[in-house]
């Protein structure tokens, strides 16, 4: 289905968005940009939620069942629609909000599967990848690449991507690296 692609984009940016904010999981906002707007999102909720729960739960999340989960474990789904975004023709982001904060990641897919394209209002592009990922936050200066690389080297960590966000606000940059460790 033209849905398919979208599948493992939302599950991985429900998990990782989960993990970026901090608390008791509170509610979800699923914000659909483009064409799959137009149609039935409840596979992408599914997968959403899925992923969102995959860090907290053994809950087993399909289109069946999602509305029963969430409302058992008394989260609150919203869904909004939107066109095309500027950049890319289809996106989903997924804002998590708990009782330490909310975090935001938007991602879409390419040919080579889901990217992540944004982290709380940061423009990144994060490919696919196995292992672990490993975001920082920091001034926006140079020599911060380096030290943080350099940290890595000490600890005997290889990093096979890195990627560098920076805010619409000058000064801050947010830094994401894919490791082979932990």
């Amino acid at each position: 289905s033209y849905l398919a692609p979208y599948l493992p984009v939302a599950y991985k940016i429900g998990r990782l968005a989960v993990q970026l904010r901090e608390g008791q999981l509170g509610d979800l906002t699923l914000d659909y940009s483009g064409d799959i707007a137009q149609h039935d999102t409840t596979p992408l909720k599914a997968a959403a939620l899925a992923g969102v729960l995959s860090v907290v739960s053994e809950d087993h999340v399909n289109v069946v069942n999602v509305d029963i989960i969430a409302q058992r474990r008394g989260i609150k789904i919203t869904e909004t629609r939107g066109p095309s975004h500027d950049i890319y023709s289809n996106v989903i982001t997924v804002n998590v909000r708990g009782s330490g904060g909310e975090a935001a990641v938007s991602g879409t897919a390419a040919h080579d599967g889901p990217h992540i394209v944004s982290v709380d209002d940061f423009w990144v592009d994060v490919p696919p990848s196995e292992g672990y990922l490993l975001l920082c936050e920091n001034k926006d200066r140079p020599g911060m690449v380096g030290a943080v690389g350099t940290l890595m080297g000490e600890f005997g960590v290889n990093i096979s991507f890195m990627n560098v966000g920076r805010h619409e606000k000058r000064g801050v940059a947010l830094m994401v690296m894919a490791l082979d460790d932990q």
